[in-house]
């Protein structure tokens, strides 16, 4: 599998490569590698061509390149995935009309995660839980500036346990409780501009399908979520608090493979926010 986006004129565009085995009796194996940015010098090596003003360049000194390796075996009681991955080490230029401004900012990262399902013989049940955890590392150097230097370390934590059921025919239910960490440390060159913080969000979500005949559904659900911080997170201090929403939708089978849900969202207990959370349409096709 190849994935990309040839714009050299949108930098952010990402190039990723995959490959992976497959095998009747262990599982699959896929290595999936990651050009990130990969169009970063030629956007902005064609806007000096043509005589853009920008108020700062980019430029990437080394090979932009991200790895995954992804492990999944086959059981039919017991069922694992296992993940691996990281960023490599890299170096952007920055460079600014203020040449006081110019650094030079290295990013690498690690994830590792892993997935056990269990399916009790005789009964549609899945019961199973999940770990992950991401940690990226940012550092920025100022050319002129030394006392602006600082290193920022951001992690993600996740912990979910989760189950699906179909209780009789035509009735899906699903649930999970997941926990989210996000603490990060900002290092910089004095005192002053060091800081640490917490982030913690839990979330509690039920969600149940009922098909009424074979072309017509309903589909409702309701998840909480708490989230509170602790530390410099000035940012995004209006997202703490508790959020109870439910979901109410339609869903329709309009062919073999393809079907689509329709509907919207509550907010029971939201501080300052009328009741409407929002709608939306998902169409989805099972391709062979």
């Amino acid at each position: 599998m190849l994935s990309f986006f040839p714009r050299l004129t949108k930098e952010d565009s990402d190039i990723i490569a995959a490959v992976g085995v497959r095998d009747a009796r262990w599982g699959d194996v896929r290595l999936r590698v990651f050009a990130l940015d990969p169009f970063t010098n030629a956007s902005y090596a064609l806007a000096a061509v043509r005589n853009r003003p920008l108020e700062f360049t980019k430029g990437q000194e080394d090979a932009p390149l991200a790895a995954a390796l992804e492990l999944s075996t086959l059981g039919c009681i017991l069922r694992g995935e296992l993940y691996l991955g990281g960023i490599l080490p890299h170096d952007t230029r920055y460079r600014s009309s203020n040449t006081a401004l110019d650094q030079t900012q290295t990013e690498s990262g690690v994830l590792a995660g892993g997935m056990l399902e269990w399916r009790p013989p005789g009964v549609a049940l899945r019961i199973g839980g999940s770990a992950l955890t991401m940690m990226t590392k940012w550092q920025r150097a100022y050319s002129l500036r030394p006392e602006l230097d600082r290193t920022v370390d951001e992690r993600t934590h996740q912990l979910r346990l989760y189950a699906f059921g179909k209780p009789r025919r035509g009735v899906q239910l699903e649930g999970q409780l997941r926990w989210t960490g996000r603490p990060e440390s900002d290092q910089g060159a004095s005192p002053a501009a060091r800081s640490e913080r917490s982030d913690n969000e839990w979330l509690a979500t039920l969600r149940g399908e009922w098909w009424i005949g074979r072309s017509a559904g309903v589909d409702v659900g309701v998840f909480a979520m708490t989230r509170s911080h602790d530390g410099m997170l000035g940012q995004i201090a209006n997202t703490d608090g508790d959020v109870v929403r439910v979901l109410t939708r339609s869903v329709l089978q309009l062919g073999p493979r393809v079907r689509a849900s329709v509907g919207c969202s509550w907010d029971v207990y939201v501080k300052n926010k009328g009741p409407f959370g929002g709608a939306g349409m998902t169409l989805i096709a099972d391709l062979p």
